[in-house]
């Protein structure tokens, strides 16, 4: 898949594009990029991704489970991996080592503990409708990390389409800036 194809060509239950199925993917393909060691496309794929989960995974784990202690421990370390992600982007850091070794311990919590909460609360049609709305929010996710955004709620989602912005025009003065 393109680095900047949103995932979508996986399939759940009943033949349509499930919530875990995309993440998943997404995981398998962001794990890619730092096996490749392409800093670029991690700090992309990873920031849009870490988006996603905020605005789609942890709501709908808030909405149907009772485990919202979890959450907060989840999105706790996807700080600290969006962190770790800023200072590579920053250039603070030039190896993924860090951010490698916080990715693997968020993928594995996700699909060993998230995903399976989210499967045993949530019927297929919701996930297929949540691996849509995931599918949309990251085609206008920032492309870089925010750690200090907020993450969760309405403020969230006004400063993720701020910095979405901010990010496009900052990625495109980058690109004139080699093209020279």
């Amino acid at each position: 898949m393109p680095e900047d194809e949103v995932p979508g060509d996986d399939v759940g239950a009943g033949g349509l594009p499930d919530l875990v199925d995309l993440l998943t993917a997404d995981h398998d393909r962001i794990a890619g990029f730092i096996e490749a060691g392409d800093r670029r496309a991690v700090v992309r794929e990873l920031s849009k991704h870490l988006v996603g989960e905020d605005q789609v995974l942890y709501p709908e784990l808030r909405r149907t489970t009772a485990e919202d202690e979890l959450v907060d421990s989840w999105l706790d370390s996807d700080r600290k991996l969006e962190e770790a992600l800023l200072e590579v982007d920053n250039g603070k850091r030039t190896d993924l080592a860090e951010v490698a070794e916080r990715f693997a311990g968020h993928r594995q919590t996700q699909e060993a503990e998230s995903f399976s909460l989210l499967r045993a609360h949530v019927d297929a049609e919701r996930m297929a409708a949540l691996g849509d709305a995931l599918g949309e929010v990251l085609q206008s996710a920032p492309t870089h990390p925010h750690p200090h955004n907020p993450d969760e709620g309405f403020l969230e989602v006004v400063t993720d389409v701020v910095s979405a912005e901010i990010d496009q025009i900052r990625d495109a003065h980058r690109h004139r800036k080699e093209d020279r």
